[in-house]
């Protein structure tokens, strides 16, 4: 197994439909386990995961695991993610009006399963054999157009979500950020978790400054309009 590179996952945000597009970014950007990114909410209670009003902090709770909600596996996970400015943004314009819900859902609003993202998407861009849609006009009416563009592949094997936490952790280590920041960031164990989490999560305006320095590590597209189709949710 390896890490996603920043070109990698810039191609991967510029060829994916808007939701897996914010996904990635998001996946890439705070190192968030796929099903931590895929159980939170734009609003709820304390005991869910929930990202902030003006999306720079997460708030990690719970997790999903084959659209079912439920307790993260151990307690370092239960932590608060911070955002950097320019993530942040792009997850604002991508949330849009919407006031509720989850962040990344399927059209019926219930949780997306992994397999088929993988499926559907990051192994087909990966592969290059992702398909793109557009709607034309026929007879006056609006027609659903599904085209395969002969595009090539971002690398030979295919990884799976894991690839951008690895991706996130070696940037955060070349960034000089703390062991205990990148620890509780990351929600890795260690002997002292207790100690750790409160002494990080009474640190916020430490923790967001370390998020804007430290940054992303690949860019991100100038506007989000600017991703290939798909809805917002």
């Amino acid at each position: 197994m390896s890490a996603f590179e920043a070109p990698e996952i810039e191609k991967f945000i510029a060829r994916a439909r808007k939701r897996e597009s914010v996904l990635y970014a998001l996946l890439a950007g705070t190192g968030l386990r796929i099903g931590e990114a895929l159980a939170i909410r734009i609003s709820g209670s304390d005991e869910q995961t929930v990202i902030s009003p003006d999306c720079r902090t997460i708030f990690v709770r719970k997790s999903v695991y084959n659209s079912t909600e439920q307790e993260p596996k151990t307690a370092d996970a239960i932590r608060d993610v911070d955002v950097c400015s320019e993530l942040a943004s792009f997850i604002k314009a991508y949330i849009g009006n919407r006031k509720d819900g989850l962040l990344f859902c399927s059209e019926n609003g219930k949780p997306i399963l992994q397999r088929n993202i993988l499926r559907d998407s990051l192994h087909k861009i990966q592969k290059g054999r992702e398909a793109f849609q557009s709607y034309r006009e026929v007879n006056g009416v609006k027609v659903k157009h599904i085209f395969l563009p002969a595009i090539p592949g971002v690398r030979k094997e295919t990884e799976g979500f894991h690839a951008f936490r690895r991706f996130r952790s070696t940037h955060l280590d070349l960034s000089d950020v703390s062991r205990g920041m990148m620890q509780f960031w990351l929600g890795h164990a260690d002997k002292t978790i207790t100690d750790r989490y409160v002494k990080m999560q009474g640190r916020i305006k430490e923790r967001q400054t370390w998020a804007e320095k430290v940054g992303l590590g690949f860019k991100l597209p100038q506007a989000l309009k600017a991703i290939k189709g798909g809805k917002a949710a």
